[in-house]
Protein backbone atom coordinates (compact mmCIF):
# COMPACT_ATOMS: atom_id res chain seq x y z
CA UNK A 1 0.00 0.00 0.00
CA UNK A 2 1.77 3.28 -0.61
CA UNK A 3 1.29 5.84 1.58
CA UNK A 4 0.58 9.89 -0.33
CA UNK A 5 3.55 11.90 -0.01
CA UNK A 6 1.24 14.64 1.54
CA UNK A 7 1.02 12.15 4.40
CA UNK A 8 4.41 11.51 4.80
CA UNK A 9 6.39 15.27 3.63
CA UNK A 10 3.13 17.09 5.73
CA UNK A 11 2.66 19.90 2.44
CA UNK A 12 0.95 19.50 -0.76
CA UNK A 13 2.41 18.60 -4.04
CA UNK A 14 3.73 21.39 -6.39
CA UNK A 15 2.87 20.83 -9.93
CA UNK A 16 0.54 18.19 -11.84
CA UNK A 17 1.28 17.03 -15.02
CA UNK A 18 0.03 14.62 -17.41
CA UNK A 19 2.13 11.90 -18.50
CA UNK A 20 3.04 9.04 -21.80
CA UNK A 21 5.40 6.34 -20.34
CA UNK A 22 7.20 5.52 -23.81
CA UNK A 23 6.91 2.04 -25.25
CA UNK A 24 10.32 -0.29 -24.85
CA UNK A 25 10.14 0.26 -28.70
CA UNK A 26 10.35 3.95 -28.37
CA UNK A 27 13.61 3.83 -25.79
CA UNK A 28 11.35 3.51 -23.03
CA UNK A 29 11.07 0.53 -19.90
CA UNK A 30 10.43 -2.85 -20.70
CA UNK A 31 7.24 -2.73 -17.97
CA UNK A 32 5.18 0.29 -16.63
CA UNK A 33 6.75 1.32 -12.81
CA UNK A 34 4.63 0.71 -9.81
CA UNK A 35 3.44 3.94 -7.56
CA UNK A 36 6.65 4.99 -5.50
CA UNK A 37 9.12 4.62 -8.46
CA UNK A 38 11.33 7.67 -7.80
CA UNK A 39 12.19 8.85 -11.19
CA UNK A 40 14.48 12.08 -11.75
CA UNK A 41 12.42 14.90 -13.94
CA UNK A 42 14.26 17.04 -16.45
CA UNK A 43 13.49 19.63 -18.51
CA UNK A 44 15.27 18.66 -22.08
CA UNK A 45 17.04 15.63 -22.39
CA UNK A 46 20.36 17.13 -21.77
CA UNK A 47 22.25 16.13 -18.24
CA UNK A 48 19.82 18.25 -15.51
CA UNK A 49 18.09 16.36 -13.74
CA UNK A 50 16.03 16.92 -10.69
CA UNK A 51 14.82 15.13 -7.78
CA UNK A 52 11.18 15.92 -8.68
CA UNK A 53 9.19 12.43 -8.15
CA UNK A 54 5.88 11.67 -9.61
CA UNK A 55 2.59 10.33 -7.76
CA UNK A 56 0.28 8.73 -10.19
CA UNK A 57 -3.55 9.28 -10.20
CA UNK A 58 -6.34 7.25 -11.68
CA UNK A 59 -9.08 8.19 -14.25
CA UNK A 60 -10.86 10.46 -10.98
CA UNK A 61 -7.65 12.25 -9.96
CA UNK A 62 -7.67 10.10 -7.13
CA UNK A 63 -3.67 9.18 -5.89
CA UNK A 64 -3.47 5.52 -6.70
CA UNK A 65 -2.84 3.38 -3.47
CA UNK A 66 -1.80 -0.07 -4.48
CA UNK A 67 1.63 -0.19 -5.27
CA UNK A 68 1.45 -3.50 -6.68
CA UNK A 69 0.23 -3.20 -10.09
CA UNK A 70 1.87 -0.99 -12.38
CA UNK A 71 0.44 2.08 -13.28
CA UNK A 72 -1.17 3.47 -16.42
CA UNK A 73 0.83 4.22 -19.39
CA UNK A 74 -0.74 7.75 -19.81
CA UNK A 75 -2.42 10.02 -17.23
CA UNK A 76 -1.89 12.36 -14.64
CA UNK A 77 0.50 12.70 -11.75
CA UNK A 78 1.28 14.86 -8.86
CA UNK A 79 4.96 15.74 -8.90
CA UNK A 80 6.86 16.84 -5.83
CA UNK A 81 9.56 18.79 -5.61
CA UNK A 82 11.72 17.05 -3.36
CA UNK A 83 14.57 19.40 -2.35
CA UNK A 84 12.11 22.73 -1.03
CA UNK A 85 15.36 24.91 -1.56
CA UNK A 86 15.19 24.44 -5.29
CA UNK A 87 11.67 25.66 -5.55
CA UNK A 88 12.75 29.22 -6.43
CA UNK A 89 15.15 27.78 -9.06
CA UNK A 90 11.77 25.76 -10.75
CA UNK A 91 9.62 28.85 -10.33
CA UNK A 92 11.42 30.20 -13.03
CA UNK A 93 11.13 27.31 -15.04
CA UNK A 94 7.48 26.04 -14.65
CA UNK A 95 3.65 27.12 -15.72
CA UNK A 96 1.33 25.61 -17.77
CA UNK A 97 2.34 23.85 -20.89
CA UNK A 98 5.90 23.76 -19.86
CA UNK A 99 6.91 19.60 -21.05
CA UNK A 100 9.40 17.71 -19.17
CA UNK A 101 10.84 14.44 -18.85
CA UNK A 102 10.68 11.44 -15.84
CA UNK A 103 14.44 9.63 -16.00
CA UNK A 104 16.05 7.02 -15.05
CA UNK A 105 19.50 7.92 -15.41
CA UNK A 106 20.24 9.07 -18.88
CA UNK A 107 17.37 7.05 -20.12
CA UNK A 108 13.63 9.06 -20.49
CA UNK A 109 11.32 6.57 -19.56
CA UNK A 110 8.44 9.18 -19.86
CA UNK A 111 6.90 12.65 -21.66
CA UNK A 112 5.02 15.32 -19.68
CA UNK A 113 3.18 18.59 -19.98
CA UNK A 114 2.60 20.51 -16.77
CA UNK A 115 -1.08 21.14 -16.41
CA UNK A 116 -1.60 22.67 -13.36
CA UNK A 117 1.05 24.13 -10.54
CA UNK A 118 2.05 25.57 -7.36
CA UNK A 119 5.51 26.65 -5.99
CA UNK A 120 5.61 27.17 -2.44
CA UNK A 121 8.61 29.66 -1.25
CA UNK A 122 9.00 28.89 1.65
CA UNK A 123 10.20 25.13 3.54
CA UNK A 124 7.98 25.86 6.60
CA UNK A 125 5.73 22.80 5.65
CA UNK A 126 2.62 25.14 8.16
CA UNK A 127 2.68 28.29 6.22
CA UNK A 128 1.91 26.74 2.42
CA UNK A 129 -0.27 29.95 1.81
CA UNK A 130 2.80 32.32 2.10
CA UNK A 131 4.63 33.11 -1.38
CA UNK A 132 2.11 30.66 -3.38
CA UNK A 133 2.06 31.00 -7.22
CA UNK A 134 -1.24 29.17 -8.10
CA UNK A 135 -2.37 28.79 -11.46
CA UNK A 136 -5.31 25.98 -12.43
CA UNK A 137 -6.44 24.51 -15.10
CA UNK A 138 -10.52 23.49 -14.60
CA UNK A 139 -10.97 20.31 -12.61
CA UNK A 140 -12.27 18.76 -9.78
CA UNK A 141 -8.65 18.78 -8.03
CA UNK A 142 -7.43 21.89 -6.17
CA UNK A 143 -3.66 22.25 -4.02
CA UNK A 144 -6.08 22.96 -1.26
Amino acid sequence: MHTPYQARLGRIPNFRVKYRFKSEVEGGRKSLPYQGIRCDFSYDEGNSLFMIWPEFEDEHRNIILNADIPVPSAGTALMWIMNPESIPFHQEKIQIGTTGFFREGANIIAECEVMMFRLINSSDKHSHHQNCYTFTLPDKATFE
